[in-house]
């Protein structure tokens, strides 16, 4: 260890070293505050000591109107290009709306499905699966008309 005086290079108090190697501050507190004011302030000493006490102000640009303009024309634009990549973006690969989230719900929560690639019976009746009993059923579509029963 070193011998002799030295003197901080924050507080400029002088202290008797207490590490090995050259120690440039008297405590770990002054050479904590340095280190966290010397990327504020440029490194002359004097400014150094000077901002620690004083905070120092932080300087507020004013608006213009050339700024405010140029705000508005990148949000535009912005939201322009948004509306080109989902007009190309493929169906599989778009974003659920809250109207598809709710379908989902009552899909779930629906008993009967559609058979689709099924022909109706008969008697006009439409093939479903009955969720609940994991079987087929046939019901009545009221929107059919018997084209047997309409020749006389």
């Amino acid at each position: 260890m070193e011998t002799g005086n030295y003197i901080c290079h924050l507080c400029e108090k002088e202290y008797e070293p207490t590490k090995r190697g050259i120690q440039k501050f008297c405590s770990s507190k002054c050479r904590k505050k340095y280190n966290y004011h010397k990327n504020i302030v440029p490194s002359d000493k004097s400014v150094a000591t000077e901002t620690i006490s004083k905070p120092s102000k932080i300087k507020v640009e004013e608006m213009s109107l050339a700024g405010v303009g140029n705000a508005a024309t990148g949000a535009l634009l912005a939201d322009g290009l948004k509306g080109i990549v989902k007009a190309f973006q493929p169906e599989e690969n778009k974003l659920a709306t809250k109207k598809d989230i709710q379908e989902l719900k009552n899909f779930k929560y629906k008993r009967y499905f559609l058979i689709q690639n099924m022909e109706r019976r008969y008697d006009g009746f439409l093939p479903y699966f009955d969720m609940t009993t994991n079987s087929l059923i046939y019901l009545r579509d009221p929107n059919y008309i018997n084209p047997a029963a309409n020749i006389l």
